[in-house]
């Protein structure tokens, strides 16, 4: 990694390692490791152009995703590059807008949802070439979560891919509030509707489908939605926290599952919030929680990251909705190594957490920079002063 980069990525997938940053320069750079020797899988690459920003990277077990912001009149704007895991070699690229769209990754396919010109098109991963397209007014698109997504390693993601699907089917809600529902592999209807879905609007609106329901948060209301013949909108719970301007509201936002057969919602805003854990509408507990932003099931807990006066802060609430970190914990960061375990940094130092028997480990010193490690089973990979270091752990 060249010297003066603010801030880099790191995912690992499977054997493999990728990290990512934008440059001094303007310039997008990519690596890859085999996560076995350390040893680089190819050189480092650059991809074509500079930019005056950087939306990220995504890895996955087909591609790697880095998307750049030119910032300087070039149109298009921003620019989403697909690059071979395998080789580091660039697959193809397009013009697209990373706030316009909805993107879904699919195994065979990347989903693109373009709000502007109302087209839904998937993109073959190798060749770049369109598989299917279809025209309709798009209020939001978004997949499934499944179980997995509460135990497997979870580091930082970029917005736009804060949900990687597996599925075989993709959900699209119109201007009109109707949901339907499409095959991955077609982009055909699979027959299945339902109207009524007022929710957000925009890019990662305020909707989950997790577990064979579909929640939506709109305002201070939220509702859910058994994916059934026949079935309607229900109403599940109302916000009752009160946001910091009044002509606001009571509002909802950042909806999650946590724990098995719980849903997570938060009910306030930056300044106050309570995290609401729900089972349907029976509220099982509530907590209050300072400059909270973003929520991540951890097995039978729930991570939430925050900020306020004093800087970052991090809380991390078990099944009972009671905060098990110390003060100096609450100062760092929590990432999640699986359901039963995560990382914990602060004081230079990097600690395992048994959330079972709650045991902490001092695995040592650790440097950690940019937007947090890349977590794998047995491995991680972090961003320190000097480059991306790889770490290899058990338990």
């Amino acid at each position: 990694m060249p010297s003066g980069v603010d801030f880099g990525m790191a995912e690992i997938v499977g054997d493999r390692g990728f990290v990512a940053w934008r440059g001094p320069t303007g310039q997008l750079g990519l690596g890859a490791v085999d996560v076995r020797t350390g040893k680089a899988l190819w050189p480092v690459r650059t991809l074509p152009g500079t930019f005056g920003d950087w939306n990220g990277m995504i890895a996955l077990p087909n591609a790697i995703v880095s998307i750049g912001e030119h910032d300087d009149g070039t149109s298009p704007d921003k620019e989403m590059f697909v690059v071979d895991p395998a080789t580091g070699k660039l697959r193809w690229h397009r013009g697209m807008d990373v706030n316009g769209f909805d993107i879904l990754a699919y195994p065979d396919v990347i989903v693109l949802a373009d709000h502007d010109a109302k087209k839904t098109t998937a993109y073959d991963w190798v060749t770049g070439q369109p598989k299917w397209s279809f025209d309709r007014a798009i209020s939001t698109t978004f997949g499934t979560h499944t179980a997995g997504d509460l135990t497997s390693p979870a580091g930082y993601r970029s917005g736009p891919f804060a949900t990687l699907e597996s599925g075989s089917t993709l959900l699209q809600v119109d201007d009109a509030g109707t949901l339907t529902e499409y095959a991955v592999a077609t982009g055909k209807p699979t027959g299945r509707s339902w109207p009524g879905a007022e929710g957000g609007t925009g890019t990662n609106a305020g909707f989950m489908a997790y577990d064979g329901k579909v929640y939506t948060v709109s305002g201070s209301s939220l509702r859910v939605l058994r994916l059934e013949a026949g079935q309607q909108w229900q109403p599940l719970y109302t916000a009752e926290v009160p946001v910091a301007s009044p002509d606001n509201g009571n509002r909802l936002q950042n909806l999650t599952p946590c724990r098995r057969g719980l849903i997570c919602v938060l009910d306030g805003d930056l300044f106050q919030a309570d995290v609401v854990a729900l089972d349907g509408s029976k509220v099982v507990w509530r907590t209050r929680i300072a400059g909270a932003e973003t929520m991540l099931p951890a097995g039978e807990y729930v991570s939430v990251s925050g900020s306020s006066e004093k800087g970052p802060h991090s809380v991390l609430l078990d099944g009972r909705g009671k905060d098990v970190l110390t003060d100096a914990e609450r100062a760092g960061t929590v990432t999640r190594v699986a359901g039963n375990a995560v990382f914990l940094y602060h004081d230079g130092h990097l600690f395992g957490l048994d959330l079972g028997t709650r045991r902490r480990t001092d695995l040592g010193a650790f440097e950690q920079a940019g937007l947090g490690p890349g977590v794998g089973s047995k491995v991680l990979i972090t961003q320190s002063g000097s480059g991306f270091k790889l770490y290899r752990f058990a338990g």
